[in-house]
C-alpha cells in the first residue's frame, strides 16, 4: 500500500500488519495501537511496519511499545516524545537516535557512530565527542555543536548546519589515562569563537576538500604523474589546495573537488596511481643503475686490458731496447718517432699506419676541446665518442682497419699523442671483427 504524505494523526491501529507498506512522509503522530499483553508480558497484537518505507514520517508523540520495525527504511523520521519499551524493534542504529531525539548528546561519546539520514534537528551536541561519526544527509539544522570534536566525521554536500549554534569546535580527539581529551581548537586562539556563519564555511571546506596523506615521505614526480593522469582520464575537477609538512617526513596534500564528487573514490584512484608510478619510475631507477653497474665493469675490464698491455709493451722494449732506434722514455713528437716505430714495415704499410695515425690524432685533438679527460671514466667517454665518430667515416674507418691488418693497434697508438690512447687500443682493435 501506498500512503506517501498521508495524515494518520489519531488514527487507531489495532493488530494490524503494515509490512512493506510506503508511508514517506507520513504524520503518523499521536497514532494508537490499543497494545495488550498475554500472561507472559508478551505483546499479543504488535504493529508491523517490517520492511515499509516510513522515510521521513513524523512519530511524534506515538505509542511504538513492541513495533516491529525490522528491515524498514526510517530515513529523518521525527521519533521525538514517541514511546518505545523492550519489545519495540528499531534496530541499534534508530534506538540510538530516538536517544539523541529525546535526550540529547551533551558530553557523549559517540565515537564511530552511524548517525546518516537522520533528523537530528535541534539536539544539543555540546562538548560531545563525534570523531569519526557518519553523518551523510543528516540534518542538524538548529543543532548546537559548541565544544565538540569532529575529527575525521564524514559529512557531504546534504548535510544540514543551517542555523547551527556552535562557538568553537576541536579537531582531535586522544586518549590520556582512559579519558578522551580534546586538541586542535578552531579558532586556535581560546579567547576567539566563530562568528555567523564560520563553522558552515569552516565544515563545507571538508565537504570539497579530499585529504591525501603520505606518513612515509611522497616521490613528487610519482604524485605529479598520478594527479595528472587523473585529471584528464576522469574528468574530475581537481586542484591542489595546500600541502602541509608534517613530522618524521610526512605529507598532508588537500585536494579541492566539486561538491557532488565521491571522495572516497577518488582517494582510493590517486594512490593506486601514485603506487603503480612510484613501481614505474622504481624500475627505471634499477635499469639505470643495472646499466651503470654494466658500463662500471666494463671499464674495468678496460683497466685490466692496459694494464696487460702495458706490461707487454715494457717487456718488450725492456728485452728489445739495443735494437730499437730512438728515445725508449715516452711518445716522440716527430719523424724520428716514427722510424723507429716502423722500421720493419714495408713502405706502403708504414704509409697506412702514419696517415691513419694522423686521423684519429687529428680527432681526439677535437674531441679533446669539448670532453674532458681528467679521470679514467671521463677517457673512456671521450675514446667511446671517437669510435662512435669513426664509424661515421667509411674513408677514415676504412683506411684505419688497412693501417690495423698491416700492422697493429700498438704500432698505430704509438704514433698518437693523447691521454686515451690506452682505452683506444682494444676498441680499435674491435674493429677488425
Amino acid at each position: 500500500s501506498n500512503f506517501t504524505k498521508s495524515n494518520f494523526r489519531g488514527a487507531k491501529f489495532k493488530k494490524a500488519n503494515l509490512s512493506g507498506a510506503n508511508f514517506n512522509e507520513a504524520i503518523l503522530g499521536c497514532v494508537g495501537y490499543f497494545l495488550s499483553y498475554d500472561s507472559f508480558g508478551e505483546p499479543s497484537n504488535n504493529v508491523s511496519f517490517e520492511e515499509a518505507d516510513i522515510s521521513g514520517a513524523n512519530l511524534s508523540c506515538t505509542d511504538l511499545s513492541a513495533a516491529n520495525f525490522q528491515k524498514a527504511i526510517l530515513n529523518h523520521i521525527n521519533l521525538r516524545k514517541s514511546k518505545i519499551d523492550k519489545f519495540t524493534n528499531l534496530g541499534r542504529k534508530w534506538q540510538l537516535i530516538w536517544t539523541l531525539q529525546n535526550h540529547g548528546a551533551e558530553s557523549k561519546n559517540l565515537e564511530n557512530a552511524d548517525l546518516s539520514y537522520a533528523d537530528l534537528h535541534g539536539v544539543n551536541f555540546t562538548e560531545a565527542n563525534l570523531k569519526a561519526v557518519k553523518a551523510l544527509d543528516t540534518n542538524f539544522f538548529n543543532a548546537t555543536l559548541t565544544g565538540a570534536c569532529i575529527e575525521d566525521w564524514s559529512i557531504n554536500a546534504r548535510t544540514n548546519f543551517e542555523n547551527i549554534k556552535c562557538d568553537y569546535v576541536f579537531m582531535k580527539a586522544v586518549y590520556k589515562d582512559g579519558e578522551v581529551v580534546y586538541e586542535d581548537r578552531r579558532p586556535s586562539n581560546p579567547d576567539t569563537f566563530f562568528q555567523a556563519r564560520d563553522f558552515e564555511k569552516l565544515v563545507q571546506q571538508a565537504v570539497t576538500t579530499v585529504d591525501l596523506i603520505f606518513s612515509e615521505g611522497i616521490n613528487w614526480r610519482a604524485f605529479l604523474a598520478s594527479f595528472q593522469s587523473l585529471q584528464s582520464e576522469t574528468g574530475e575537477e581537481l586542484s591542489i589546495r595546500a600541502i602541509e609538512a608534517s613530522t618524521n617526513n610526512s605529507y598532508i596534500i588537500k585536494l579541492d573537488v566539486s561538491a557532488d564528487a565521491n571522495k572516497a573514490q577518488i582517494e582510493k584512484e590517486v594512490y593506486a596511481r601514485y603506487e603503480l608510478e612510484l613501481k614505474y619510475l622504481q624500475g627505471r631507477v634499477y635499469e639505470m643503475n643495472r646499466q651503470l653497474e654494466a658500463q662500471r665493469s666494463l671499464m674495468l675490464d678496460i683497466v685490466k686490458t692496459m694494464a696487460e698491455k702495458e706490461t707487454t709493451k715494457e717487456e718488450y722494449n725492456f728485452y728489445n731496447q739495443n735494437a730499437q732506434v730512438g728515445n725508449q722514455a715516452g711518445k716522440l713528437q716527430d719523424s724520428a718517432r716514427q722510424n723507429s716505430t716502423l722500421h720493419n714495415y714495408a713502405p706502403e704499410q708504414k704509409q697506412d699506419i702514419v696517415e691513419a695515425a694522423a686521423e684519429i690524432q687529428k680527432l681526439l685533438d677535437q674531441l679533446s676541446q669539448t670532453y674532458p679527460t681528467t679521470t679514467v671514466y671521463e677517457k673512456s667517454i671521450l675514446a667511446t665518442k671517437a669510435v662512435d665518430e669513426i664509424e661515421k667515416k667509411p674513408e677514415v674507418k676504412e683506411k684505419l682497419v688497412k693501417a690495423l691488418k698491416a700492422g697493429s693497434a700498438a704500432a698505430l697508438i704509438e704514433l698518437i699523442d693523447n691521454p686515451v690512447v690506452n682505452i683506444l687500443t682494444p676498441m680499435l682493435e674491435a674493429l677488425l671483427e
